[in-house]
């Protein structure tokens, strides 16, 4: 069974904010008004809100230095363009991986898919190697290989050659 929370204490400023400013449906307003009634730290919290909100409300207004908005409007602009070629690295590592993993699964099925043909079986060709031997010893002057021939046919029992 999962444990039910209640709201976190970020959840409960930012109601306390909407109930002190007015933002509330009359539903809301009337549960928020019944909890301040019967919780005193919910009230303390309550009146420390107004008091932030009063100060701040009572500082006077500043007009922002020459040049100001122009500096956020190009800080905004230059973040938004390092964001956007963020993305597009990413979306370009993205697809490059995708082609690579394709490619990876692709030779993964061609070696994995059983081949149809039968496996051709290999003789060596005995007597062509023989012959090739025995003409390679006569014309070197290596007094060994000359001494006996390359290959002796001879039978392996089972009236089979070798």
């Amino acid at each position: 069974m999962t444990e039910r929370r209640g709201p976190s204490a970020d959840d409960e400023r930012e109601l306390l904010s909407a109930y002190l400013d007015g933002e509330l449906d009359e539903a809301e307003t009337a549960r928020a008004g019944a909890r301040l009634a019967a919780d005193h730290g919910w009230r303390a919290e309550l009146d420390a809100l107004r008091l932030v909100r009063d100060r701040v409300r009572s500082l006077p207004e500043r007009e922002p230095p020459a040049g100001f908005i122009d500096q956020l409007v190009r800080a905004g602009r230059s973040d938004l363009a390092r964001r956007s070629d963020t993305v597009h690295a990413t979306m370009r590592r993205t697809r490059r991986l995708a082609a690579i993993a394709a490619a990876a699964a692709a030779i993964g099925v061609a070696f994995a898919v059983p081949s149809t043909e039968s496996p051709t079986p290999v003789r060596p060709a005995i007597d062509e190697s023989a012959d090739g031997h025995a003409v390679n010893a006569a014309l070197a002057d290596d007094p060994i290989s000359q001494l006996a021939p390359a290959a002796i046919p001879a039978s392996t029992g089972d009236g089979g050659t070798p």
